[in-house]
């Protein structure tokens, strides 16, 4: 077996070595070249820029508003609080679409990523009630 991982060895060193002289070869020529032209190529003077005029404003001296200056936010419609996790009984899972119900035996355990109020507002989502399944059912309903 290792007469063959040499083999394959000797042959992707062969390979590379001679990408890598196909690539250099002409890209040794064509830098040649660039650098002929670009020593034979008569050199710009650089033009001189204008000078230009930086004009800096003055600080701002700070004043003091007085309270009749600062601007009061007036009071407008706040928005909901959000409800508690106790208002919110129902958990559904928003992969597998199911909700749980505190009848649940897996309701302490299950991490519910969205939660509703009522069976009622779950199933109008499009949740499904779990279902107490046993392992023969499953495997009959997977055939």
């Amino acid at each position: 077996m290792l007469w063959l991982f040499t083999q394959m060895f000797v042959l992707c060193a062969g390979a590379f070595l001679a990408g890598s002289l196909l690539t250099w070869l002409p890209m040794r020529a064509l830098v040649r070249r660039l650098r002929a032209e670009a020593a034979a190529a008569p050199r710009p003077v650089a033009a001189l820029a204008a000078p230009t005029v930086v004009v800096v404003p003055e600080p701002r001296t700070r004043t003091a508003r007085t309270e009749s200056e600062v601007d009061v936010p007036e009071p407008g419609p706040r928005r909901p609080e959000p409800e508690s996790e106790v208002d919110l009984p129902v958990k559904g899972n928003s992969k597998s679409r199911i909700f749980h119900t505190e009848l649940s035996p897996y309701y302490r355990r299950m991490k519910g990523d969205v939660r509703f109020r009522s069976v009622e507002e779950a199933e109008r989502a499009g949740y499904t009630a779990w279902s107490p399944r046993s392992r023969s059912q499953l495997a009959g309903s997977a055939q």
